[in-house]
């Protein structure tokens, strides 16, 4: 994969867009309010170091996705740049940024998605973008708001992948969208905007 890019990305667009039936979408505007936050976790890193929570997690979870894998997941940066300013969420870190947009959009839940690298496998830029293009299509369809972002490798070893923060859409809704485009896992925050990696495969 290519290097990721050496700044922060600038700011994108913000796309308005409210549920209507969230028993049927899954979206948090329109069910019980609990509280809760996924950030969807679909990236294809190269191997970073292998810590033993990531030994734990694929254990388990029973997972079929090897540390080694879990390891680039964890060390990702979740670029929020569709905001000013900016901000970034990392796995197992408390992020009052996430906490503020909450509050701000009105919402209790998210989820950070991308279509890019289906089971962490290096696609062409042609395919990543037509998969984009269908997730936002399904986002749009299902009446969620949402922000541009960007997954990025803070060693380098491979391309960011254009993402999206998806507001309030629940933790079952996200593993179905994640799971729709094959991708690996995601990763949950609660009341606490501590973001959590929970495995899909």
């Amino acid at each position: 994969m290519g290097s990721a890019p050496a700044n922060l990305p600038g700011p994108g667009k913000v796309a308005w867009l409210y549920g209507a039936d969230a028993a049927r979408t899954g979206n948090e505007a329109d069910a019980d309010p609990a509280v809760c936050g996924v950030f969807a976790f679909l990236t294809g890193p190269k191997p970073v170091a292998v810590l033993e929570a990531d030994v734990a997690t694929s254990i388990e979870t029973g997972s079929r996705v090897s540390p080694v894998l879990i390891a680039a997941y964890r060390a990702t940066h979740f670029c929020v740049n569709g905001v000013q300013p900016p901000f970034i969420l990392r796995v197992d870190e408390s992020n009052a940024d996430l906490a503020n947009c909450y509050a701000t959009h009105g919402v209790r839940c998210s989820a950070f998605i991308t279509a890019w690298n289906p089971g962490s496998q290096p696609t062409t830029d042609a395919a990543n973008a037509a998969a984009q293009h269908r997730l936002e299509a399904l986002l749009r369809e299902q009446h969620f708001q949402f922000i541009d972002g960007l997954g990025i490798d803070p060693t380098g070893q491979w391309e960011g992948e254009e993402s999206f923060l998806v507001l309030g859409i629940n933790q079952e809704a996200a593993c179905d969208v994640g799971r729709q485009f094959h991708q690996h896992g995601i990763v949950w925050a609660g009341a606490d905007a501590v973001p959590h990696l929970i495995m899909l495969q």
